[in-house]
């Protein structure tokens, strides 16, 4: 039956998520089986990490595509490779 295969597959797909977000803190597990709920917030007190998180959330939020207004492509290789910020805010 093709439908049960489907089922598997996202059952084991859900439960390799959870598992992941467990291992990265996000989550934690409840007492009872199967039940998660939030860990708690953490905070990023140095600089350098602040400005990455900062700039990972602007990647995913910006514009999906390069060469926009926001996110210009650098113009050579080597500039992609030393470019700290990809975007500049302006």
């Amino acid at each position: 039956m093709p439908g049960g295969a489907v089922k598997a597959t996202g059952r084991e797909a859900a439960q390799k998520l959870l598992t992941t977000l467990v291992y990265w803190d996000v989550l934690r597990a409840a007492e009872a089986k199967g039940r998660f709920i939030p860990a708690p917030k953490l905070m990023a007190t140095t600089p350098d990490l602040q400005l990455w998180l900062l700039e990972a959330l602007l990647m995913a939020t910006g514009p999906k595509t390069r060469g926009s207004r926001c996110c210009p492509p650098p113009a050579r290789a080597s500039d992609r490779a030393s470019s700290r910020v990809g975007c500049t805010i302006g």
